[in-house]
């Protein structure tokens, strides 16, 4: 069993109401897909996330402490690198500095539950991040809007904050 820490740092940000429709990356949003196909295909188990830092901006951050078993480490290994490598290329004209990685940590002593963890995952997968519509009648105004803004799981909590925009 190893422990491993994941980092998706690099983005540019910026304000949930003001930025949230020029495409940007959301670190929130690349962990989880990234944690969601790793648990899904690898039996990845989550220790600590640790993404994002205000309600209102778009997080540029996020930071994941995960276990593997040891049946399953090359695999997750040639599939995280895949998987960042595919996110950087979607990416790369809005967030060129995106940065994805990982190294081994020491092994945490405690992982989410399965159930608490495909939950967390698969809410967050779900969840829709960016403009919902925008005004018929004002040019260029996002009239409804979400951001993912800041993701906590620490010491057997789970703790997620958004900004949801709706202006009319």
């Amino acid at each position: 069993v190893q422990g491993y820490a994941i980092a998706v740092t690099g983005l540019k940000g910026g304000h949930s109401g003001m930025d949230i429709d020029k495409g940007l990356g959301n670190a929130n949003k690349i962990m989880n897909r990234i944690l969601y196909h790793c648990s899904l295909n690898h039996h990845v188990r989550i220790s600590s996330i640790d993404g994002g830092s205000l309600r209102n901006a778009i997080p540029r951050e996020s930071i994941a402490t995960v276990v593997v078993y040891n049946n399953q480490e090359n695999d997750f290994l040639k599939s995280f690198k895949t998987l960042a490598d595919t996110i950087k290329a979607e990416l790369k004209v809005a967030e060129p500095e995106l940065h994805i990685q990982m190294e081994p940590v020491k092994l945490p002593k405690k992982v989410m539950g399965l159930g608490s963890q495909e939950k967390l995952l698969g809410s967050l997968y779900a969840a829709h991040n960016g403009v919902y519509a925008m005004s018929a009648s004002i040019p260029d105004l996002v009239e409804t809007s979400n951001n993912i803004a800041r993701v906590v799981v620490k010491d057997g909590n789970i703790k997620i904050s958004n900004e949801a925009m709706i202006i009319g």
